[in-house]
């Protein structure tokens, strides 16, 4: 392939990998955060405490 080909691909990719953490990955991150601070807990204790079947070692 010729260079100025897989620059492009190259280019291409960290755009699309930049839109994904934006618009998926740091919106992740603020509400675990914001759920963490609202009940004192890591995000396990949190799913034990949302939906109790998944309880497991959360719950200590």
């Amino acid at each position: 392939m010729q260079l100025w080909l897989l620059l492009f691909i190259s280019g291409l990719f960290l755009v699309a990998f930049y839109v994904l953490m934006v618009l998926i990955c740091i919106p992740v991150c603020y509400v675990q955060v914001k759920l963490g601070a609202l009940f004192k807990r890591g995000i396990v204790g949190i799913f034990a405490i949302l939906i109790p079947i998944l309880k497991g070692l959360g719950n200590i």
